[in-house]
């Protein structure tokens, strides 16, 4: 039985988090943003985007090895398993001529295997995102938690329902409709009119 192999999206990996996921004997492979490297000296990505698709940079520590390479934008992997060889390659267009093979570090093969689910998720995760603000600094934590936890809802609610036809939007605001339903409806009282109410009341109450 072959161990298993996490593929990361963007929101979760860190150069901390696949070093602490290695010593745990726990493989993964995920997209990183360039201020999660822990400053790791690969070729910038504007210097990387001059340069001839499939180019790539890389460099490792021996726990975690950060991969930078040019396709259609410049991507950067960070592996606790893998790195570049043994190289592989793939069909891409050069300059408006026709396709030809050019190099993909073998991460990138490992990574384009295994992020179909990620890739899913992180299209739903987009559809609706929250669009509230805060100033908490958990909040985007929080938000995007509920956010996975109507996605991954939706993707089973389809793997129990096979024909059933419900789209993501209907199924999210199906949830919506009964959450207001699941509290009994609350009349606000506010406003001029009712101070004035309010203070004939106990007016009257006085008198008596």
């Amino acid at each position: 039985m072959h161990p298993t192999l996490y593929i990361l999206t963007t929101f979760f990996t860190s150069y901390q988090l696949v070093k602490d996921l290695a010593l745990k004997n726990i493989r993964a492979i995920g997209t990183i943003r360039d201020n999660r490297t822990s400053r790791c000296p690969l070729i910038s990505t504007a210097v990387m985007k001059k340069q001839d698709r499939g180019s790539y940079d890389y460099k490792s520590d021996g726990q975690v090895a950060c991969v930078r390479w040019n396709d259609n934008s410049v991507v950067t992997l960070a592996s606790n398993h893998v790195a570049v060889k043994p190289l592989k390659s793939a069909r891409r267009r050069v300059k408006a001529v026709k396709a030809q093979e050019v190099p993909q570090p073998y991460v990138v093969h490992k990574y384009n295997k295994g992020m179909g689910g990620v890739d899913i998720l992180d299209r739903m995760l987009a559809s609706y995102r929250p669009r509230l603000r805060s100033k908490k600094w958990w909040w985007n934590l929080f938000s995007n938690g509920l956010n996975m936890a109507v996605v991954a809802a939706y993707r089973f609610y389809n793997y129990l329902h096979p024909h059933d036809t419900v789209t993501h939007l209907d199924f999210r605001r199906t949830i919506a409709v009964s959450l207001l339903k699941a509290q009994p409806r609350r009349i606000r009282l506010g406003g001029r009119r009712h101070r004035q109410s309010s203070q004939f009341a106990t007016t009257v109450s006085t008198i008596t």
